[in-house]
């Protein structure tokens, strides 16, 4: 979004992702139909808003910003204190990397 829409036509983004421009607009498109599908029957503000440009990513990352944790920062911080206290368990994972990698994920 900080980089607008263009961003998808910039040699940078076929270099780092090598997806072209209309696969581009396709599953923004795409990924826009799946959510007016899976909020069928509710008004939402932000599938009318895009409604013309169909731009599924703007939309999913304002749900993902107003509905994660049911909108609420401090349901998501205590679920992030809750995950930051586990112990470390060296069975679990293969070596201290692997269970950075799995905490970020």
């Amino acid at each position: 979004m900080e980089k607008g829409l263009d961003y998808f036509k910039s040699d940078a983004f076929w270099e780092q992702y090598k997806i072209s421009f209309p696969q581009v607009e396709f599953d923004l498109d795409y990924l826009y139909g799946l959510l007016q599908a899976a909020t069928k029957g509710r008004a939402n503000p932000y599938l009318v808003h895009h409604r013309t440009d169909r731009n599924g990513l703007e939309v999913w990352i304002k749900f993902e910003k107003t509905y994660a944790h049911d909108g609420s920062k401090t349901i998501k911080s205590e679920e992030l204190e809750e995950k930051v206290f586990q112990l470390y368990d060296v069975e679990a994972y293969g070596g201290i990397v692997d269970y950075i990698d799995h905490f970020e994920t």
